[in-house]
């Protein structure tokens, strides 16, 4: 699942692309709309389908599954891109919200931050989630780099 997202949000494939491959903005949108949709279809279907979904992906306890999930649908909510009809995802990530919350009332997806050079932040609360903000988004402001 975070593998096969993974070249969505990378800054070297969308120079490839926007060089090479000749995509303007808005192919490059298309392209990621199209990509992030077919990913999270699949993994809606799986989940649906699998007796072993429960409060979360694989049963009623966080596992590496729901932390890739977050992480995809942290960035689509960064890009602004929304896919239709994943009510179990939806259902997961949630449980997901509710989970960090409840691990840590006053948390913020900005409280333990940690930068990468290429000026792109990411934020583990308590409850496992990953939050991802990218240089040029107002939140980054908001997340102060760790020593």
């Amino acid at each position: 699942m975070a593998a096969d997202t993974h070249p969505l949000i990378t800054p070297r494939v969308k120079k490839y692309l926007t060089g090479a491959g000749g995509f303007d903005d808005a192919a490059w949108r298309a392209w990621q709309v199209h990509w992030f949709t077919i990913g999270l279809q699949a993994v809606e279907a799986r989940l649906a389908r699998e007796a072993e979904a429960g409060i979360f992906c694989h049963g009623d306890v966080v596992s590496i599954a729901d932390i890739c999930l977050a992480s995809i649908l942290a960035v689509m909510r960064i890009f602004k891109i929304a896919v239709a009809a994943i009510p179990t995802i939806e259902r997961i990530m949630h449980a997901c919200e509710r989970q960090t919350v409840k691990s840590r009332p006053n948390a913020t997806p900005f409280s333990r931050p940690i930068s990468t050079p290429l000026g792109v932040r990411f934020s583990v609360s308590c409850g496992g989630l990953i939050h991802v903000v990218h240089r040029g988004d107002p939140r980054a402001a908001e997340c102060p780099t760790r020593g």
